[in-house]
């Protein structure tokens, strides 16, 4: 009896179908969210035009959580004060730098005339 080699190959998937599954939805969840056929995404996917490419685009990535605004906004000021010790490291006469960095961390304000200014 003849027996074929396995292999370990697997189909590629299309381009519209990889970034599909990169923001974490399958063809029949985009058939659902759209109100078409499971069908019809896989016809699309293998084909897409500009205006397919436009939807996906739109498409929420489901597999990232979404932060709160103050979460991120603490993850931003430790990432600032990281840059800033390395600039107070790397340059000793980073005074124009650190000067900068400490005008940064100022609340914002506006003036009568409208202009974001340090409070």
């Amino acid at each position: 009896m003849l027996e074929f080699p396995k292999t370990n190959r697997r189909r590629k998937l299309k381009p519209f179908t990889e970034k599909a599954k990169a923001k974490g939805w399958k063809n029949k969840e985009l058939a659902e969210r759209w109100g078409v056929s499971p069908r019809q995404i896989s016809n699309v996917s293998a084909a897409p035009k500009q205006k397919d490419w436009d939807a996906l685009a739109g498409v929420p990535y489901k597999k990232i959580p979404i932060q709160t605004t103050e979460s991120r906004i603490e993850e931003l000021e430790s990432a600032l004060k990281g840059i800033a010790s390395h600039i107070e490291t790397v340059s000793p006469s980073g005074f124009a730098l650190s000067s900068v960095w400490h005008m940064a961390k100022k609340p914002f304000s506006r003036d009568s005339a409208g202009d974001g200014v340090p409070s």
